[in-house]
């Protein structure tokens, strides 16, 4: 059976590429994400990423929520700022674009640009970044593992804070950021990232990054629904973590000043 919305999908893809190929400003097209890798399902969105040339960049920019109106039929935008060079199309088929544009001259090697499908390449611009990102990783500096640990931190005595004053949704939404932040301490001990802050993307499901047993436990902290229940379910978990990432990088573990921290939202407070 063909799946309709995979049929939608090709109609889009097909679409903007013929509009921004006619475009003499347009200087590259190319997909990232499961379009990119074609692990595309059901429910995958558009990732697409169109490269100007620097003297148009402006005119494209604020003309991000007029050119996608030629590619389908447009419900709404989930547009985070009039500047931004980034917009987010919902069509009435269901199916999403999240649509950036980069400037010519700011492109740069990354291990993003190692796996995108290049779609239109006039000056082959975007063939020589691909092959110049092949060698590059996605390794955490020890300044990312220090911002990492401290959000660990202060997801904890949060979730004590608002446990203390009843506010359980604050307090749901911190434990719900301390699974990521476990999902995240994994990859970086492997010397790898998460696609973001705060991104679950490839960290579920089939197409997961995380090892079976890793997910298991995820599974295991998301069936915990007191936030500081999970908070203490968390804190071994989170150590184990720790150490293996501070071994890859080098970094001292500091063991006791982290269980210090972590074990405080058992600690008795005079009031």
């Amino acid at each position: 059976m063909i799946d309709q919305r995979q049929t939608v999908r090709e109609r889009l893809c097909r679409a903007l590429e013929v509009d921004l190929m006619q475009v003499e400003a347009v200087r590259g097209v190319f997909y990232g994400g499961s379009v990119a890798t074609g692990e595309t399902d059901t429910w995958s969105d558009i990732d697409v990423r169109i490269v100007v040339d620097d003297a148009s960049f402006s005119a494209f920019i604020a003309e991000k929520q007029v050119r996608p109106e030629r590619w389908g039929n447009v419900l709404f935008y989930e547009d985070p700022g009039t500047q931004l060079p980034y917009t987010i199309i919902h069509y009435r088929s269901f199916v999403k674009i999240d649509c950036f544009y980069y400037r010519q001259s700011e492109l740069k090697p990354d291990p993003f640009f190692r796996l995108i499908w290049i779609v239109y390449d006039p000056d082959e611009t975007l063939a020589a970044l691909k092959q110049q990102s092949a060698g590059t990783t996605r390794k955490p500096s020890a300044e990312e593992v220090e911002r990492w640990r401290g959000k660990v931190f202060a997801y904890l005595h949060e979730i004590r804070r608002r446990t203390e004053r009843d506010e359980q949704h604050y307090a749901r939404q911190c434990a719900d950021m301390l699974s990521w932040s476990l999902a995240a301490g994994w990859l970086m001990a492997r010397g790898d990232m998460p696609d973001g802050f705060g991104s679950w993307s490839k960290l579920e499901g089939p197409r997961s990054r995380l090892m079976e047993a890793e997910q298991k436990q995820l599974q295991a902290l998301s069936r915990v629904t007191e936030p500081i229940d999970r908070a203490r379910l968390f804190i071994p978990m989170f150590l184990n973590a720790h150490s293996r990432v501070c071994a890859s990088l080098d970094m001292p573990e500091k063991r006791n000043w982290v269980e210090e921290i972590c074990r405080m939202i058992d600690r008795p407070f005079e009031s």
